[in-house]
């Protein structure tokens, strides 16, 4: 996570550097440890796949509360255990 955020800032600032435009930094909705308790998970990669699946909607304006997270994480997990 640390490393996709590093990389996203790098990423707004570029834009920022080309197109002159500020661009805001949006708070992940989710840490890795609230996703675990909410979701009954260990640590480990899935929960790193699911926190980089709710940034991707998160950034594509397709959830926007962390409630939206953790439903879109059960999906995630329902899909994949089907």
């Amino acid at each position: 996570m640390a490393a996709w955020l590093a990389q996203a800032a790098w990423v707004d600032a570029l834009l920022d550097t080309i197109w002159g435009e500020e661009i805001g930094h949006t708070q992940p909705l989710l840490k890795g440890d609230e996703l675990m308790h909410a979701l009954g998970l260990a640590p480990g990669p899935l929960v790193g796949r699911l926190l980089a699946e709710i940034g991707n909607a998160q950034a594509n304006g397709e959830i926007g509360t962390s409630e939206e997270a953790i439903r879109l994480a059960k999906k995630i997990l329902e899909y994949r255990n089907a």
